[in-house]
């Protein structure tokens, strides 16, 4: 896949479709009309008494429909002589949508003739948690694009209706298998036991101080503490004394990565969460990183349906050099964490690595990720954002944010994967200014639905990929075999709307210049001298003022002052910048169009075909295929943005 997330390459499957779409249509219009007849395939289940659960035929178009194979009259009707046909498809709509595609659903919608064959579609498919298969396509397919692969999802909704000629209207709603795991409960203890050598949740100490208390793992929290305590082997001493300003890799995940730092913590440090160590032990902070984090849920909460969250130095991708070379003023400077005590990332830059209170290196008052022992490796200036760290502290905090008890003081706390990970990411950009803004989103290329990724919305372009362009009005009159229809539309920021009325067409001072950024990004910031040696003073603040609440949000809103201060030229140079031009394509059905694939028109007005320096695409945004009267449509929803040459 070349490109970056924003701005991908479509697989080489498209083009062949298009080129091949081409010609047909050019020798054999008549040929690729015929072609457009769709098929679609339904697969339910049935659980038996003992909770297997297997395969049950819902709908197959080339079976002529329910429970039944070859187009004879069995096939097509019932057995009971009722002359009714069996269910008959209405509509079957597939999209990929929400933020950044991060979500894939399956709504259909289909007619049952008859009250048994109700019956027994009910049995099969409307049921809560109902495992589903469906896959379409032409009838004649000649490539991979002209057919989707076997999509998996998992019915969470569903309706019907008796219509006026006595017939049953059936819709359902489903999701993609990983979107209903994230809806799990992270809370959920009864994966604990397989983090252990044994059926049963492991023992870890809980309180090193004074009493050594041991007990078994109950929470997440727990789990976490076992891992370290484990690694490190303080399970059985007498205090938590791992080697200060250390970095491990926890044994059972495998590798080389850092999965945790142990820090020598400031002398003042008092977090409500903090870990227990020995009565004569100093106190220390630990971190796990973000790659480890995302591993543990995948791994031991998910690891029942095998969900795979990906985060890691190919997929969480930020600006390399330390690790984003933002402009301070007229400094180029990397981003520190704005509450280190939290969050915090090695920038590679020691100056802003070291939060220190100006006396001696060793000062108990410092934090100094510099000292750790894999200083480089644990870096994230080659962009790999699976290095963030993530205290304990922040860990127990979110954890307490949603503990619930019931009347009799049992836990009833309860908190979806994907809200703790949106929190822990929320947490990761108010540290960043902005800079970091981290989501799930299914991987476009697993049919499975299981497959979740980490991705940055700051992350940078690469190259320039290879455009599918559109040609829906080509001389010949017959297009291009692919494209219905295009639909462009421009839209002013909604902050420029009175200042683009006022001005005077033709002139200087016209509108047209404004809309080419989005409302936040519109004005060109002017560049404030100070701005580098406030955001100096206010990285240093926090050791000077022990880390107190007024310097992390000191030390926050200047980092998100210099985020927010990009120029359109710097931001252009480093992220895929949004342009107010969204372009909807309705296509005859084609497969394989992922979210951040990159197209075009040939038939854009000039203005935006002028590059001048800058060059405009159009990235998918929303894919939705849709199967009804026998025709397959896909339309893509695109939204422009500029980026450097």
């Amino acid at each position: 896949m070349a490109g970056t997330f924003f701005f991908n390459e479509a697989d080489s499957s498209i083009f062949s479709a298009i080129t091949r779409r081409k010609g047909i249509i050019s020798s054999n219009y008549q040929k690729s009309v015929m072609e457009r007849n769709a098929w679609c395939k339904i697969i339910g289940s049935v659980t038996d008494a003992d909770g297997n659960s297997t395969d049950a035929l819902v709908y197959d178009a080339s079976a002529g429909g329910i429970f039944g194979t070859g187009r004879s009259f069995e096939a097509t009707y019932t057995s009971q002589g009722t002359g009714k046909p069996k269910p008959s498809l209405i509509s079957l709509e597939v999209t990929v949508e929400g933020s950044a595609g991060s979500l894939r659903r399956c709504n259909g919608k289909l007619l049952c003739h008859d009250l048994e064959s109700f019956n027994k579609l009910e049995n099969i498919l409307l049921l809560p948690n109902t495992k589903i298969k469906v896959s379409y396509g032409y009838s004649h397919p000649e490539d991979t694009t002209d057919k989707s692969p076997i999509l998996n999802f998992t019915v969470y909704d569903y309706s019907f209706t008796l219509n006026d000629a006595n017939n049953i209207e059936v819709g359902f709603k489903a999701v993609g298998k990983g979107q209903e795991i994230l809806e799990a409960n992270a809370l959920n203890t009864a994966w604990l036991k397989n983090i252990g050598t044994s059926d049963v949740p492991p023992f870890f100490v809980a309180d090193y101080n004074y009493s050594n208390e041991s007990r078994q793992c109950s929470s997440l929290m727990d789990a976490l503490d076992y891992m370290v305590q484990l690694q490190v082997g303080a399970l059985n001493t007498s205090g938590f004394e791992p080697k200060l300003n250390s970095c491990w890799t926890y044994d059972n995940r495998g590798g080389t990565q850092t999965d945790f730092v142990v820090m020598k913590a400031p002398s003042d440090y008092d977090a409500p969460g903090k870990q227990k160590v020995g009565v004569l032990t100093k106190d220390r902070i630990t971190y796990y990183s973000l790659g480890f984090l995302c591993w543990v849920i995948s791994t031991y909460i998910c690891s029942e349906e095998y969900t795979d969250i990906i985060c890691d130095g190919e997929t969480t991708v930020g600006r390399s050099g330390g690790p984003f070379n933002w402009m301070a003023g007229t400094t180029k400077v990397p981003l520190s964490s704005g509450d280190p005590i939290m969050v915090a990332w090695i920038t590679g830059d020691k100056t802003w690595d070291n939060y220190t209170d100006g006396g001696d290196d060793d000062d108990a008052d410092n934090l100094r990720f510099d000292k750790i022992d894999k200083y480089s490796a644990t870096s994230i200036a080659d962009g790999d954002l699976s290095k963030i760290l993530i205290s304990r502290d922040c860990m127990s905090a979110l954890m307490m944010k949603y503990r619930e008890v019931d009347s009799e003081g049992k836990n009833i706390s309860k908190i979806p994967i994907k809200k703790l990970l949106a929190d822990i990411f929320a947490t990761i950009e108010d540290a960043s200014g902005g800079g970091i803004k981290l989501f799930l989103f299914s991987d476009p290329e697993d049919t499975t639905g299981k497959r979740m990724l980490v991705k940055n919305g700051n992350e940078p372009p690469a190259k320039k990929p290879k455009v599918v362009t559109f040609d829906p009005l080509p001389s010949d009159g017959k297009g291009d075999g692919v494209t219905v229809a295009i639909r462009l539309t421009g839209k002013v920021p909604k902050g420029h709307q009175a200042e683009a009325f006022g001005s005077t067409p033709g002139s200087g001072d016209s509108g047209t210049a404004i809309v080419a950024l989005t409302e936040e990004e519109a004005a060109v910031p002017e560049q404030e001298e100070g701005l580098f040696a406030r955001y100096e003073a206010a990285h240093n603040n926090l050791a000077y003022n022990d880390f107190d609440a007024d310097s992390i949000s000191g030390l926050k809103g200047t980092l998100k002052e210099i985020v927010g201060n990009e120029t359109p030229e710097e931001a252009v140079k480093n992220k895929a910048m949004p342009y107010p031009l969204e372009m909807e394509c309705l296509l005859h059905g084609i497969y394989g169009f992922k979210f951040g694939d990159t197209v075009s028109s040939k038939h854009l007005p000039k203005r935006y075909t002028k590059e001048s320096g800058f060059r405009v695409g159009f990235t998918v945004t929303g894919v939705t295929d849709k199967i009804e009267n026998n025709k397959w449509t896909t339309e893509l929803k695109t939204t422009c943005r500029i980026v450097n040459n």
